[in-house]
């Protein structure tokens, strides 16, 4: 997919390749932002959320990069260790459930 590698996709985020993303030519510059800061995560950060942030529904299929502000604001909320745990229900919401209006995704 887009010259992606099948074992990279899902993304395993910035961190495991250290901003290297393979798809796109220079390092990340959330990636950066992040190192330059001296945070962990977004969220810790002053400014969060930014414009480095902001979501985009072109391509919203086949990137899931409209999920951050919503996985960020879970871990600030829940801590790391529970977003952990939540993460493959929230995976399959965005990819599988099936929109309601005021109730978010649903599964089936």
């Amino acid at each position: 997919m887009r010259g992606i590698p099948t074992e990279k996709i899902p993304c395993d985020g910035c961190k495991s390749v250290e901003g290297n993303c393979p798809v796109i030519k220079d390092q990340c510059e959330t990636y950066n932002c992040v190192v330059e800061k001296n945070v962990a995560y977004c969220y810790e950060c002053s400014e969060f959320p930014c414009d480095k942030l902001h979501p985009s529904s072109k391509r919203a299929d086949v990137l899931p990069h409209n999920m951050k502000i919503f996985n960020l604001c879970t871990m600030k909320r829940d801590g790391i260790e529970a977003f952990v745990e939540k993460s493959s229900e929230i995976k399959r919401r965005y990819y599988a459930g099936i929109m309601e209006i005021g109730k978010g995704p649903q599964l089936e």
